[in-house]
């Protein structure tokens, strides 16, 4: 990006020359890794972002199912109708979690509404549980998830919510201490002073234009040689145009990150990003220091030890905000923002959570992380009174600061291991740095470690590693991107490949690389993750995707190419995922969504043929599925903006792989698996029953349709394995598994084809109800999971009860039989 005043080639050499340091530090949060723009300018050149959501003028916000095209439209019946409706406390945007919360064999539904509260429904008939809902004092963007916080075996419930918080409740409803803060971001204040007016000024080229990136670069380099670089970022399409974006602040610490490290990891790092830090000229505020990206101006002085003033500079950003670098995440209630320095050179812009955080050991060192997405700014509506307003010091305009980035949290020590700022705009940009879509996290190149797959609402899609450092070829530029990303083998060849769509209608497909494969204009806002399957029975996967325009798409995964008899319309925009899943038997799936208009569509993949079922209601959130009352057939969850929540039951037999029961089945699942891939217990195996002794055997079936290497026709025939398989229980206290004293943590197995299995659990040592979860990982660490529910020992101690009191009643029976004789005898008459 192009600066307001030039940059001497003495200047260029010695930004070339700190680079390097940047990178030691960049894995830590450190360091941005794209430009930064203040104010509008002229576009350039970019295919994506010089397109334009043509259908959405033409959108009708609400009209019957009825209209001109009705004689196209084949009507079938998928024997939908409703069960129970249950209103919560207010509107819900965002998709409830199916689970058997309290392992009783009754599945529950938690919905978390919009303002105050947490809540949980029985499944079977919508009311509302014992100790519900949970108050959490703010407004929730994003859905719940499962994760042991207080390591006491039993699933707690976790959210996080607008206000940067992450928060934990026990099944009862309590509110547990062991709450994780997500840090503020410390931008300089005058960032935004001098940069060129123009926000698409990218090093980076328009995708799949066929020039190398680094030669690309180096070329624009060489032409803007006397000119002054800046660093950069990126935001968010104002076509979202919500308030609800959210920010957070990263930690920056392990300090220790040697520079070894990152000359051997220098090559991750895309050239777009190393341009982006070519502001590491002099600084106003220090003599001999380098400006990191106009942020950190004056903090680092590289000619001394620099990891002793990132320490440094560290606490002095954590005593800005009352806080001190050991303690931010302390359990303490939130209690709002705190004061900044009015005297600080920075600006320490909120944290705010939109998108579902993800959990997952990243990093294979036999502990959880916590990925979140975090947008940083200033909410409007809380800095508008004079008295807030002050908290943000003399000459600090809100507007002025829009940034994003990815915060990880070790889980079981519950502090930050790492942050990666991504993008930092102001708020006159036509693209904002907010971020909307939750991470993606998957091993893309096979190499046990994971992967963090996230897109901006300024367009750009990022993959980073386990460290948090950019992989060579990302990012790639779009425009805004608001779903979540794609991550599965969509052409069949064997390897992942990365799917995202954006606001402007235009849909991408990329090798792990950042090579393009395909890419098509919908000519209409994507808003919501696509989903994937074989939704034809052709043995190919097909992405779902639909847009504002109300349109369904259904895109060949290897060409991009629509599948007949798609796409299909409805009378209203859809704004989240479409539920792909099996509603009756046949070759192909359905594809069930709400639109707009108020009707729950229910359309075959293979004919197109619908049943619209008359909701009267719009949603956010998207369709779950899974067998809710226990009676062998599938069911439909929608959750409404009015605050309702339905209940449908279908015609549809139920089967654990047809189940859809969160936004993402377990860490990354985006794709049906019924007939594709995944694991399952054998229905011996999950039938409701009292188990008694130490061990229970649990029956499981690994099925892999993916075709190997691009062929296609059949199951192969031994899958794509290795599959990693892991058999636990959950839900069960740790005193009832580990009355031994060795701790149990179930049973992990590597199997190498397709296949059925047993494997002996163990059981709990006392009375309790536990789940049976089972999760299987292949070589890209996708994770297919299946669980039910068992008691333990419940009728053996019936059994006990009756041993015990029988004696006891048979020897009173026995003396009142040998008494009664007696007592009559005594009164006899003479």
């Amino acid at each position: 990006m192009r600066a307001s005043g030039p940059a001497g080639p003495q200047r260029l050499r010695r930004g070339c020359a700190i680079l390097v340091l940047l990178l030691a530090l960049c894995g830590r949060g450190a360091c941005q890794l794209n430009q930064q723009f203040a104010d509008e300018g002229e576009e350039e050149e970019n295919k994506f972002r010089t397109r334009e959501a043509e259908l959405d003028v033409r959108r009708r916000s609400r009209a019957p199912p009825e209209d001109e095209d009705e004689d196209t439209i084949s009507h079938c019946s998928h024997k939908i109708h409703l069960r129970w409706m249950t209103e919560v406390s207010s509107s819900v945007y965002s998709t409830p979690l199916i689970t058997d919360l309290y392992s009783d064999g009754h599945k529950d539904i938690v919905v978390p509404s919009f303002v105050h509260y947490l809540e949980v429904l029985e499944a079977e008939d919508g009311a509302k549980a014992v100790g519900w809902p949970a108050f959490h004092q703010s407004t929730v963007h994003t859905s719940p998830f499962l994760y042991d916080i207080d390591r006491d075996g039993i699933q707690d419930i976790g959210i996080a919510t607008y206000d940067g918080e992450i928060l934990f409740y026990k099944d009862t409803g309590a509110k547990l201490p062991q709450s994780l803060l997500i840090p503020k971001l410390p931008v300089k204040k005058d960032w935004y002073v001098g940069l060129n007016e123009d926000p698409m000024d990218h090093s980076n080229p328009d995708v799949g234009d066929g020039v190398d990136p680094f030669k690309k670069a180096e070329e624009k380099a060489a032409e803007a040689g006397a000119q002054k670089a800046t660093q950069g970022s990126g935001t968010s399409d104002g076509a979202a145009d919500s308030d609800a974006t959210v920010l957070r602040r990263r930690r920056l610490q392990d300090v220790e990150r040697s520079t070894d490290m990152a000359l051997e990891n220098e090559h991750k790092l895309t050239q777009e990003a190393a341009e982006s830090f070519k502001s590491l000229e002099e600084d106003e505020d220090s003599e001999e220091g380098g400006d990191i990206g106009g942020v950190y101006g004056g903090v680092y002085d590289y000619q001394g030890d620099v990891a002793e003033r990132y320490a440094d500079y560290i606490d002095e950003a954590y005593r800005g905000i009352g806080m001190n670098s050991d303690d931010f995440w302390g359990d303490e209630e939130f209690e709002g923002r705190p004061q900044e320095k009015k005297e600080s050179s920075h600006v320490y812009i909120d944290s705010h959570v939109l998108s579902t955080p993800v959990v997952a050991d990243i990093d294979q060192d036999g502990v959880e992380e916590l990925v979140v997405s975090v947008s940083y700014f200033f909410d409007r509506d809380y800095y508008d009174s004079a008295e807030h307003r002050g908290e943000l010091g003399e000459g600090v305009e809100p507007s002025h600061y829009i940034a994003s980035g990815i915060v990880v949290f070790d889980l079981y020590h519950k502090y930050v291991k790492w942050t990666a700022h991504l993008d930092l705009s102001s708020d006159k940009t036509k693209f904002r740095a907010y971020l909307y879509t939750a991470p993606t996290v998957v091993d893309i190149d096979g190499d046990g470690n994971m992967e963090v797959v996230v897109g901006t609402s300024y367009g750009f899609l990022y993959v980073l590693d386990h460290l948090g450092s950019s992989r060579q070829g990302w990012p790639k530029q779009m425009a805004g991107i608001e779903g979540q990303a794609l991550v599965a083998d969509l052409n069949g060849d064997g390897e992942v490949e990365i799917f995202a769509g954006d606001t402007r209608g235009s849909v991408a497909m990329f090798d792990i690389s950042g090579n393009e494969l395909w890419e098509r204009h919908l000519a209409s806002l994507i808003s919501a993750a696509p989903t994937a399957g074989d939704v034809d029975g052709d043995g190919r996967l097909e992405v779902v995707v639909g847009t504002a325009s109300g349109h369904i798409f259904v895109l060949d995964g290897a060409t991009g190419e629509d599948k007949s008899p798609f796409p299909f319309r409805t009378h209203g925009r859809i704004m989240e995922s479409v539920l792909i899943t099996r509603l009756h038997s046949g070759p192909s799936q359905q594809l069930v969504v709400v639109a707009f208009d108020g009707y729950m569509y229910a359309i075959d993949g293979e004919t197109a043929c619908v049943e619209a079922v008359d909701v009267g209601e719009t949603s956010y959130s998207m369709v779950l599925a899974d067998d809710l009352n226990d009676d062998g057939k599938m069911e439909l969850v929608v959750a409404t903006m009015n605050g309702n929540v339905y209940m449908f039951e279908t015609g549809g037999d139920y089967h654990p792989l047809k189940t859809w029961p969160a936004q993402v089945q377990s860490v990354n699942g985006m794709v049906a698996r019924h007939r594709w891939v995944g694991i399952y217990a054998l229905k011996s195996s999950r039938v409701r029953r009292d188990v008694r002794g130490d061990k229970v055997e649990v029956t499981f079936r690994i099925v892999d349709y993916r075709p190997l290497e691009g062929k296609r026709g059949g199951p192969p025939p031994k899958g794509h394995g290795p599959y990693n398989v892991t058999v636990m229980l959950k839900g069960v206290g740790v005193k009832e598994m580990n009355a031994g004293g060795t701790p149990v943590i179930g049973v992990m197995e590597t199997y190498t084809s397709n296949g059925t299995y047993t494997v002996v659990v163990p059981c709990p040592r006392s009375r309790a109800t536990a789940t049976i979860f089972i999760e299987m990982t292949d070589r890209h660490r996708l994770s297919y999971t299946d669980e039910f529910s068992l008691s333990f020992h419940m009728h053996w101690y019936k059994l006990v009860k009756w041993l015990l009191a029988l004696p006891f009643a048979a020897m009173v029976f026995t003396l009142i039989a040998i008494k009664a004789p007696l007592t009559s005898e005594r009164y006899l008459p003479s």
